[in-house]
């Protein structure tokens, strides 16, 4: 029943909903109880009036029943994600794109500097409902620029190109929790787009990835201890097709090593819930269990030579 109601209410932005709905509930654990704070997340997500009025502790109750640990693996990753790119706004980089932003916020709720260039691509669809309900909230922002975009069909630097993207600057390039929904071949020709765009200049780039081993040895993905691993992978499975948007991608990192020699960067790190565990949730006295790990994803940071 919970897979047909899904495909029924969400369209072209099931997952741009989803990961908008775990950061609204993050945002309504108490101050100092929690990792991430969107106030923006709210106008979102359907029924995100109902999540508020349910409340942090049962909210994330219901999503522990249903699987343990998801909800700490996107906030690490949201977490983690905004210090690199504070960090690297702070050491000079004066561009940042946003590829698959979805209902990304981090251009209005983080503190970015007015001389900070942005630019959030992604499809038509999802960028229309965005703007309609970004602009009944917040003036909208000269610094931000909105490109809509076909991945399958056009080109990141044409579109680039015709929006200001300046191939000198400083560039922060982010495509948060994107490779497992496109092919092989589109996230590596996306990473040679990169590269060639910003040859001329510092470039960051974050993404993440699931390991190939989720289809082989799932249980290595999870704390020692956690419930059924292959159960929880076969359930994700179904509710990601459920929402319109199935994976199709894996990767080991000796792969995704190779992926960024290829195009010119090299690895800086590669983190997981596992790893920002201490970090995220120990420093605020709400450390996550070992069999309530959850690595879905490995974060990857990386740097052009």
């Amino acid at each position: 029943m919970l897979l047909k109601i899904l495909k029924l209410v969400f369209k072209k932005d099931g997952t741009a909903q989803a990961i908008a709905m775990h950061r609204l509930i993050e945002t309504l654990a108490k101050e100092n109880k929690r990792v991430i704070s969107d106030s923006y997340a709210n106008n979102f997500v359907f029924g995100g009036s109902l999540l508020k009025l349910i409340g942090y502790k049962l909210n994330t109750f219901i999503l522990k029943s249903i699987i343990p640990g998801l909800h700490e693996h996107l906030i690490a990753r949201t977490k983690y994600l905004d210090d690199i790119v504070k960090k690297n706004v702070t050491n000079g980089f004066k561009q940042y794109v946003i590829l698959a932003a979805g209902y990304d916020s981090r251009a209005n709720r983080l503190k970015l500097p007015s001389d900070l260039n942005i630019f959030e691509l992604d499809q038509t669809e999802v960028q229309k409902r965005k703007l309609a309900i970004l602009d009944k909230i917040i003036p909208r922002s000269k610094k931000i620029t909105y490109i809509d975009i076909n991945f399958s069909e056009e080109s990141i630097t044409n579109k680039l190109s015709n929006s200001g993207f300046d191939s000198k600057k400083n560039t922060i390039f982010t495509l948060e929790g994107l490779s497992q929904y496109i092919t092989k071949d589109s996230f590596s020709s996306t990473l040679k787009e990169i590269s060639q765009l910003t040859k001329k200049t510092k470039t960051t780039i974050f993404f993440s990835y699931t390991d190939i081993v989720i289809n082989q040895s799932p249980q290595h993905l999870f704390g020692k201890g956690y419930p059924n691993p292959k159960k929880i992978i076969v359930r994700i499975k179904k509710i990601v097709n459920a929402l319109g948007e199935p994976w199709v991608s894996f990767y080991s990192k000796n792969e995704i090593e190779k992926l960024l020699i290829k195009n010119g960067f090299k690895l800086k790190e590669i983190k997981n819930l596992e790893n920002l565990n201490d970090k995220y949730f120990a420093s605020i006295n709400k450390p996550i269990k070992e069999k309530k790990i959850f690595n879905l994803e490995n974060f990857v940071l990386a740097q052009n030579f």
